[in-house]
């Protein structure tokens, strides 16, 4: 949330950046409005971290991540 990072409208290609930063170079940067941004700092995200996942576990619990795929506790290794 420092404006380091954009995100790319997948429709239209643009970035979007939270907050302007002064370490990040561009003097356009398409900043969003406040509103949105309260909106965005409202959301919560679930974070879980595993510990003792083998190599194949992390890559399947990775690749289920990157298509979509909810991971349930059955699920996951």
């Amino acid at each position: 949330m420092e404006g380091l990072i954009p995100h790319r409208d997948h429709d239209t290609g643009r970035k979007y950046w939270y907050r302007d930063h002064p370490g990040v170079p561009g003097k356009q940067k398409n900043i969003l409005p406040e509103s949105l941004r309260r909106i965005f700092a409202n959301k919560q995200i679930v974070c879980v971290e595993y510990s003792d996942l083998t190599d194949d576990g992390e890559r399947d619990i990775f690749q289920r991540v990157q298509l979509g795929v909810a991971l349930t506790p059955a699920g996951t290794p």
